[in-house]
C-alpha cells in the first residue's frame, strides 16, 4: 500500500511539471522542454539535454528575489529556460553561456 502511495504521488508530481511546463512555454511562446536533434555524432563528451523544472525556477526566484545590482549567470545555459524564467522575475542583469551551437 505504502508504494501504491508513492507511485500516485510521483505520477501526480509529474503531471503537475507537464503542466507548468505547457504553462510557461506557451505563455513565453518557447520551446525549451524537447531536444529532438541528435548531438551524440562525432562528440567524445556528451551530456543529454536536461531542462531546469519550472516549479524548481519558481521557488528558486520565489525564495530569493532579485535585487537592483543582482546578475544571475548561467553555465549550460542550453535554450535558455532559466534566463527567459529570470527575466520575467525581474532579474536586472542576466548572461547565459551555451557552448553547444545548436542549442
Amino acid at each position: 500500500m505504502r508504494q501504491e502511495m508513492i507511485d500516485n504521488y510521483l505520477k501526480d508530481l509529474q503531471i503537475i511539471e507537464e503542466y507548468k511546463t505547457n504553462y510557461y512555454e506557451k505563455k513565453f511562446n518557447i520551446n525549451t522542454s524537447t531536444d529532438i536533434v541528435d548531438h551524440k555524432t562525432g562528440r567524445e563528451f556528451y551530456f543529454d539535454y536536461a531542462p531546469t523544472l519550472y516549479s524548481v525556477l519558481e521557488l528558486l526566484f520565489s525564495k530569493y528575489p532579485f535585487k537592483k545590482d543582482d546578475h544571475l549567470v548561467d553555465f549550460g545555459s542550453g535554450k535558455g529556460r532559466v534566463l527567459i524564467f529570470a527575466a520575467e522575475n525581474n532579474c536586472p542583469n542576466i548572461t547565459g553561456y551555451e557552448i553547444d551551437p545548436i542549442r
